[in-house]
């Protein structure tokens, strides 16, 4: 019964003639062909919707990771002395440690570029030396540089990276760039510029 509904039913009009209804064959399987095309491509944004929503999740913990970082970088003083003549120098002082005393005290300590120490934590560590859960492969580092914004001039013909206002005032300043990487996932940035206070 079932089957003479689907492909029809061969019964005799007044005419004597046959008439069919229901569907043939070969309705069925392209009906079927075009239904299977459709669904295959609807899968197809699913899954492509499903790797952007993850992404974006991915680059939302990065980006938090980061902002944590640097808000504990700019808690720092701007250099290990506070006399502005000082020759500035780039780096741990005196076995600093993030986590044990003596405590990084400037922001350059997190410097994790050209020698041992700064930050490179993987997986992400709190400043008091726990892992974070459920951030395994995320890894973050920090670049501190010299910077010289548009108003300051470069001062010696020997490379010393101190600086001049217009007005002849001693006015360093650092980049700090926090980056956090997840693999080829996520590669994300947070850069900041620190100035010397007057």
């Amino acid at each position: 019964m079932f089957w003479h509904k689907i492909f029809g039913n061969k019964k005799r009009n007044h005419s004597g003639r046959r008439q069919q209804s229901g569907f043939t064959f070969l309705e069925i399987v392209i009906s079927l062909l075009v239904l299977t095309v459709g669904a295959f491509s609807m899968l197809q944004c699913v899954n492509v919707a499903m790797d952007a929503n993850n992404r974006a999740i991915q680059e939302g913990i990065a980006s938090n990771l980061a902002s944590a970082l640097m808000s504990e970088i700019m808690t720092k003083r701007f250099q290990e002395n506070a006399k502005p003549t000082e020759n500035l120098n780039f780096g741990i002082e005196n076995g600093e440690s993030r986590f044990l005393v003596p405590f990084f005290d400037d922001v350059d300590d997190y410097d994790s570029t050209g020698y041992a120490g700064g930050i490179f934590d993987s997986p992400p560590r709190t400043i008091g030396n726990t892992a974070l859960a459920n951030y395994q492969g995320f890894t973050r580092s920090v670049t501190v540089t010299f910077v010289e914004a548009l108003d300051l001039i470069p001062v010696g013909g020997d490379g010393t990276l101190e600086y001049y206002d217009r007005f002849g005032v001693f006015f360093p300043a650092k980049r700090i760039i926090v980056t956090v990487d997840n693999g080829p996932t996520v590669h994300f940035e947070l850069p900041a510029i620190v100035e010397q206070p007057l």
